[in-house]
């Protein structure tokens, strides 16, 4: 479950480029659904094939069942060519995933929480800063353990977030009833709800199953808030477009 969790994590990133729609209140929502529902897609087309094509206990084996695949269908060179080809395909993720992140720490930085530093754009309008502090960040955590670990702290992390995003949800709805909303919960407060609890519940099989990957994401997001409080502090920066 916490593979599926980083596998589908990601789903949101459409939020981060908000400021450059034109029309973020009708495109949003048919970015997040559309892109969920065509990976769904993708991924029962694709495991339904390899089912097919090999037997499970290959597939268990296997580090790349797509390569595997390959060879069985047909034979020579298919194999690594596949494997060549998703090694590509990580190109456009990786892009994704620092764009995505670099815009995190670019408003942060234009809010004035860490000063003015990561709001410097080259040229061609890339948050170079912004840029260094994300790669350099995650060049940090693969060094740190074993893919698997990353994958269980990270989904921790993800989810947490997830269920602190949905509670902010129905406390808004709380206490600000009449604010504007070009965004609506469909089926609110029970759709809200069962992802809540949903969420709530996989953070608790998490910390059973790994508890010392549980501690440790416990502790980044314990060292959260002394930070941010320290962020406050700084004078706010000058906004500078990206």
């Amino acid at each position: 479950m916490r593979a599926i969790v980083v596998a589908y994590d990601g789903w949101y990133q459409a939020i981060y480029f908000l400021e450059e729609d034109v029309n973020p209140a009708r495109n949003l929502p048919r970015a997040l659904i559309g892109g969920v529902l065509l990976i769904i897609g993708l991924y029962l087309v694709v495991n339904l094939t390899l089912l097919h094509v090999l037997p499970v206990r290959v597939l268990a084996a296997s580090k790349l069942p797509a390569a595997a695949a390959a060879q069985i269908l047909f034979g020579g060179w298919s194999g690594r060519i596949i494997t060549i080809l998703s090694l590509l395909t990580l190109l456009s993720l990786i892009n994704a995933v620092l764009l995505g992140a670099t815009r995190i720490i670019f408003a942060i930085s234009r809010d004035g929480l860490i000063g003015n530093v990561a709001t410097r754009v080259s040229a061609g309008g890339t948050p170079q800063v912004a840029m260094l502090l994300s790669a350099g960040t995650a060049m940090i955590l693969v060094a740190s353990g074993t893919f698997e670990r990353i994958i269980s702290i990270a989904a921790v992390v993800f989810v947490a977030n997830y269920c602190a995003t949905y509670f902010a949800v129905i406390w808004l709805r709380r206490r600000e009833p009449d604010a504007p909303r070009p965004f609506r919960a469909w089926g609110y407060p029970w759709s809200t709800g069962t992802v809540l609890a949903g969420s709530a519940l996989f953070l608790v099989a998490a910390i059973c199953s790994a508890p010392r990957d549980a501690v440790f994401a416990a502790g980044l997001l314990g060292v959260c808030a002394p930070v941010y409080i320290l962020m406050k502090k700084s004078p706010p920066a000058v906004e500078t477009e990206a």
